[in-house]
């Protein structure tokens, strides 16, 4: 199974199934950001040395962006263990930047550093 598509498989697992125009957008999402993750790998590493990051991480950046997309009800608190997901409305975009943030640090021992210095 490839990388976009065990992200998709868990998204669906957190987000829950949606309607089927929905699940093409979702599987978009899925396959952007796999590809965006596995073009950021440090050197020496591959997708195997840390797939199962790769599909966390990648199904908080996926929610995060799903959830921008569809607005209104969000998911407001997410448990691994035992699965716990509590949906309500959310007034502003923090829901989607905390998926980012956690995403970001679940992911920060694996990704190349974005930032850079252009001059000054």
């Amino acid at each position: 199974m490839m990388l976009g598509e065990k992200i998709f498989a868990q998204t669906v697992i957190l987000a829950g199934q949606p309607e089927e125009s929905g699940q093409k957008l979702l599987r978009v999402l899925c396959d952007m950001t796999a590809d965006s993750l596995l073009s950021r790998l440090k050197e020496g590493l591959t997708e195997d040395d840390c797939q199962e990051a790769l599909v966390n991480g990648g199904s908080l950046y996926v929610l995060a962006a799903w959830n921008s997309v569809q607005g209104g009800e969000d998911i407001q608190e997410l448990r691994a263990g035992d699965l716990t997901i509590k949906r309500g409305t959310v007034t502003s975009g923090t829901s989607a930047e905390g998926y980012r943030t956690q995403a970001e640090q679940m992911l920060l021992p694996y990704l190349k550093d974005r930032f850079a210095f252009l001059g000054v």
